[in-house]
């Protein structure tokens, strides 16, 4: 690989790498919490049966179709860097959705799964169960570090 490939490539990881938890944060907090801008099914699902009703039956998965969607824009990018980055975008959403799938089934205890037993579970679960009970704040489910950057941290 060339070095001027080199440096895209790192420039394009680093991309997915900023962009995945802020994307993550953004659609939690403003369009699953917010109802003047996702009173659609998320806002409904996620604020209304899962938070207000305490089902665990509805809004326990993402599929990777939304988060492929919530990523476009690197797609666009991606696009422009040849088909072996798209492939990397793509298997990255498919990861990130079973590993934020994983960790919501596992905080709710629909299921005891492979993610239970990293290191730092434990203060995971226990920061996205303080947003249950204060839903104005602890938005990150896999990417908590975001809370504390926009001070919504419990």
């Amino acid at each position: 690989m060339f070095e001027g490939q080199s440096m895209v490539w790192a420039i394009a990881i680093l991309c997915l790498v900023l962009y995945t938890p802020l994307a993550e944060y953004a659609a939690h907090r403003w369009l699953m919490h917010f109802p003047g801008m996702g009173r659609g099914s998320w806002w409904r699902e996620h604020a209304i049966e899962h938070h207000g009703k305490s089902r665990n039956d509805v809004n326990i998965d993402i599929n990777a179709l939304s988060v492929v969607a919530s990523v476009s824009p690197l797609f666009v990018f991606a696009i422009f860097l040849g088909w072996a980055w798209v492939v990397v975008v793509l298997v990255a959403c498919i990861g990130y959705a079973a590993l934020w799938s994983s960790l919501h089934e596992a905080y709710h205890g629909v299921s005891e799964n492979w993610v239970t037993k990293f290191r730092f579970y434990d203060i995971w679960r226990n920061h996205h169960l303080l947003h249950h009970q204060r839903p104005t704040r602890n938005f990150g489910t896999v990417f908590i570090f975001t809370d504390r950057l926009f001070r919504t941290h419990v």
